[in-house]
């Protein structure tokens, strides 16, 4: 397509910002980007835009917004940020005499485990609401509503929910598309249902947490003609993407297969330290524990199969339990419950820790034990003085947080004696788990990407703050998301019986059950 020197905008549509990303780098090479995408084009009239869409517990945009409003601009280069007359919006202009748009927008989680980009807004959404009540939010508030496309996110079930949205609802929804979706994947069945409807589809790079993905902001996307008005760019490009009556013409391409497969491995292997340059890092407040706590979360271990999970993460557990770790236990992001009767009938006092009162409800019977308490709070800034407990324990917590970093600086500082966590391990079966996470999204339905872990690089990571392994306890061989869909107790325990005989399960086992002792020096 060439537009000779005719203006026109051109729109990432999807954009995450993280704590490993440098922002000045950042706006650097998606300014490159859009000038080779307009070079392409046969323009050098062009507005560059980048639609965010920040999920719980982000806020970049507060605090890059706020650069407008003092003389410092701490980590923006050459970059200096402009207020305009709508809150949803700023203007970046460097000393070349470019400039970006940086819209707001927020990215939220149904209750079928769908997700929604609610676009051109600064506007904070219900999590956990059902889609067509999601969807219907944020039409009330004026922004667009996008659905985005995800490897594993549209099959099956929450398949059918999208596409009885689109044909119902079609004129309150886009949908999105991102340069993510490796080359191989066929064109979604919603995007044919949305083209045969009218529905817009936009583009994004949809941007993941590994420092290199920064490069691709602004490498994929969508063309529209014309200007935007730089006053109100965010109101100014609402009406403007409401008006289409087809889908723009989009810029860049999909992901091969080899940089599909890079990217999933980079993610698996990094390890993000967000307070080092997250710009809005002392505000920063990690929710994963939140779902971990719900209903919906809980039903993943009923039945024989859930039961048989617990039951060998209990034993795990006891294998690091042995004296001596003291009496006073934090259960770190605990809402779930699945340790509290453990610990409680060993003896300990017991606290749990959540990020919010929410997580209270999936406690309620331990609280009138005299040995328990309930406290919500920050986890990233634990609100108890220094070694306050004798031993602090968190499972399936740590391989969802991104500020990991700040996270284990808490749990060493608030633990006297020993720390036990557990991790899905890089050497195991969940190596596959970048390749196969479509399949585990569409048995699980509402699993979460995750970090995996090197033991090695772990104990590293701990032994700077005085703590050192002392004991480690593998709980399966066979990935997790393999025993839901087989399905069969019986069958699970002796496959998992000859793994632990073969030494399988403790060379190649996951996820795996540490613990660590604070040095007598420390």
């Amino acid at each position: 397509m060439k537009q000779g020197n005719a203006p026109v905008v051109l729109i990432d549509s999807h954009v995450h910002i993280y704590g490993c990303y440098d922002l000045s780098a950042l706006f650097d090479g998606a300014q490159e980007n859009f000038c080779r995408q307009a070079n392409r084009l046969e323009t050098r009239l062009f507005d560059s835009v980048l639609l965010l869409t920040e999920s719980a517990g982000h806020n970049f945009f507060s605090s890059i917004r706020d650069k407008s409003e003092s003389t410092r601009n701490e980590g923006l280069g050459h970059w200096q940020v402009f207020p305009t007359r709508e809150a949803c919006s700023v203007v970046l202009k460097n000393s070349s005499g470019d400039r970006i748009f940086l819209i707001a927008g927020r990215q939220i989680a149904t209750s079928e485990r769908i997700e929604v980009s609610a676009i051109c807004t600064d506007h904070f959404f219900t999590e956990g609401r059902s889609l067509h009540e999601t969807v219907s939010e944020v039409a009330e508030t004026g922004a667009l509503a996008v659905l985005p496309w995800g490897v594993g996110k549209w099959l099956g079930r929450r398949g059918r929910i999208l596409a009885n949205l689109i044909e119902t609802h079609p004129k309150d929804v886009l949908l999105g598309d991102n340069g993510s979706r490796p080359v191989f994947w066929p064109w979604p069945r919603a995007f044919k249902l949305a083209e045969r409807l009218g529905i817009t589809i936009l583009a994004g790079s949809d941007p993941l947490p590994v420092p290199s993905d920064q490069k691709r902001i602004g490498s994929f996307g969508c063309v529209l003609l014309g200007v935007l008005d730089e006053k109100e760019p965010g109101a100014d490009l609402r009406k403007k993407l409401i008006q289409l009556d087809s889908s723009p013409k989009r810029f860049g391409r999909l992901h091969s297969v080899s940089e599909f497969l890079k990217s999933r491995l980079e993610l698996r292997r990094s390890v993000v330290s967000l307070p080092d340059k997250s710009p809005c890092s002392a505000k920063l407040v990690e929710t994963p524990d939140i779902e971990t706590s719900s209903d919906d979360y809980a039903q993943r271990f009923t039945g024989c199969v859930g039961q048989y999970m617990l039951q060998v993460q209990a034993r795990s557990l006891a294998d690091v339990l042995v004296p001596p770790i003291g009496n006073r236990v934090l259960d770190v992001g605990g809402g779930h419950g699945q340790l509290t009767d453990q610990l409680l009938s060993r003896g300990f006092k017991v606290t749990v820790l959540a990020s919010d009162e929410c997580c209270r409800s999936r406690l309620a019977r331990f609280e009138h034990h005299e040995n328990f308490s309930f406290v919500s709070g920050n986890l990233l800034e634990m609100p108890f003085a220094d070694r306050s407990f004798d031993c602090v324990v968190s499972v399936r917590l740590i391989s969802h947080i991104e500020a990991r970093e700040q996270l284990f600086s808490e749990f060493c500082r608030v633990a006297n004696q020993t720390i036990i966590v557990d991790y899905p391990s890089w050497y195991s079966l969940n190596a596959l788990t970048p390749v196969l996470f479509g399949l585990k999204k569409l048995i699980e339905h509402n699993t979460r990407t995750y970090h995996s872990f090197s033991g090695r690089r772990l104990d590293l990571k701990f032994a700077k703050y005085g703590f050192r392994s002392s004991a480690r306890s593998a709980q399966f061989f066979f990935p997790m998301f393999f025993h839901r869909w087989l399905g069969v107790s019986s069958v699970l325990q002796r496959l998992e019986r000859w793994a632990k005989v073969t030494r399988l399960t403790s060379l190649l086992g996951s996820p795996v059950i540490l613990r660590l002792d604070r040095s007598r020096n420390r």
